[in-house]
């Protein structure tokens, strides 16, 4: 019988169900259902358990909130490098205008074209820094200016 007991107990313990429904499930009085559940301290074995799982709960959603976060910086920090490549090719493609001396006519490097990559370097550099948790106390929720650059071939990018 003490096994009996023993798996009435961790029944109890690990559903909800009541000292009368168990007395009822294993077709026990509820006075020998209330003795051992008093002697044994069933109530609090069941508020530790149901405290175990709650923590366990916590925990999986914990883990999986920040799995979910390390994807989307990761994902932030690609899109941050490629926008400093694209950045990198029209430097370097202001460069070789500017050197170029058969180019009379200058079609992308001007000074406004300049100031607005050397921005988008700078808002890829903090999105880049946030992304990667370097600048936490500077974080700020303000989504980057987007503009538009005239006279770029896509081709060329």
């Amino acid at each position: 019988m003490r096994n009996d007991w023993i798996k009435i107990k961790n029944y109890y313990i690990t559903h909800e169900i009541s000292l009368e429904e168990i007395a009822k499930k294993y077709k026990i009085s509820v006075g020998a259902v209330n003795k051992h559940c008093r002697l044994e301290k069933w109530v609090e074995l069941k508020k530790a358990k149901s405290q175990e799982i709650n923590n366990k709960v916590s925990e999986k959603i914990t883990e999986k909130v920040v799995d979910r976060k390390v994807a989307a910086n990761e994902l932030h920090n690609e899109l941050y490098n490629k926008g400093l490549k694209v950045a990198e090719m029209l430097l370097n493609m202001y460069m070789a205008e500017l050197t170029d001396e058969k180019t009379k006519k200058k079609k992308l490097a001007n000074a406004y074209n300049l100031d607005f990559v050397m921005k988008a370097i700078a808002n890829a550099q903090k999105g880049q820094r946030q992304a990667l948790c370097i600048d936490k106390e500077n974080s700020s929720a303000e989504e980057p200016e987007i503009r538009i650059i005239s006279g770029i071939n896509l081709n060329d990018i």
